[in-house]
């Protein structure tokens, strides 16, 4: 799929834009957000969160037998994340900081 943007991006991006971000923020950064909140501020295994990002197990061995998708898991993980961006965006104190 090189040169071609997929569906996901797309969309995603399309979401920035809604948002009046477009820009400012990046859908690369909605991932890391994403990725460092699981695993400083919950107990969910990183290969849980890997999953949801779409990634892939490195290790080949691994990835033959992990045939499950963690649908169950996956969602709890995407609600508890859900709770906290809900939280934050309605937080008037918080604010936004560029790295």
């Amino acid at each position: 799929m090189i040169g071609q943007t997929s569906p996901v991006a797309t969309g995603k991006s399309s979401v920035l834009k809604r948002m009046g971000k477009a820009g400012e923020i990046t859908v690369h950064g909605f991932r890391s957000t994403f990725r460092d909140y699981i695993a400083e501020q919950t107990d969910f295994d990183g290969a849980i969160a890997e999953r949801a990002l779409a990634h892939g197990l490195k290790n080949k061995a691994e990835a033959a037998y992990q045939r499950g998708r963690l649908i169950q898991k996956r969602r709890d993980m995407m609600q508890v994340y859900s709770d906290f961006a809900y939280e934050t965006a309605n937080d008037k104190s918080f604010t936004w900081h560029d790295r």
